[in-house]
């Protein structure tokens, strides 16, 4: 039996589809702030336009055929876009970064004693220091 009695029982198809809404919203909750602490808002505000975009398009179509149960998958869907779209922009991100890094790393210019130096630069530790 459902926890508000048998009158509900007809509306858990809506609670389970809000359920998975609640699982998008986490998604993009976590990757929001991390875009923004990044220096890429422009991410942020792109995955919210898509998701904002696929509600109003799928809720028009789908409450009208199915009610509250298709406002909740327009939600959804909505919020699904939007995360899936926020994911992957912070993974392109990272994986440039990365891929960055590893050129500036392997670079020839820059050696193992550079980075050193810059390294125990900030502690007050020259690399002679180490070396004796």
């Amino acid at each position: 039996m459902f926890a508000y009695g048998p009158a509900y029982v007809a509306q858990a198809p809506v609670l389970r589809v809000l359920c998975i809404y609640v699982m998008m919203r986490m998604l993009f909750m976590t990757t929001g702030p991390l875009m923004w602490a990044v220096g890429r808002p422009d991410a942020n505000r792109a995955a919210y336009l898509i998701g904002l975009l696929v509600t109003y398009v799928s809720g028009a179509f789908l409450a009208k055929e199915s009610g509250a149960l298709g406002m909740a998958l327009a939600l959804g869907a909505g919020w699904g876009s939007g995360a899936a779209v926020e994911i992957t922009l912070c993974l392109r991100y990272f994986a440039r970064r990365r891929r960055h890094s590893d050129e500036k790393i392997q670079s020839p210019t820059v050696g193992r004693d550079d980075r050193l130096a810059v390294r125990n630069a900030a502690s007050g530790v020259s690399f002679r220091d180490l070396v004796g």
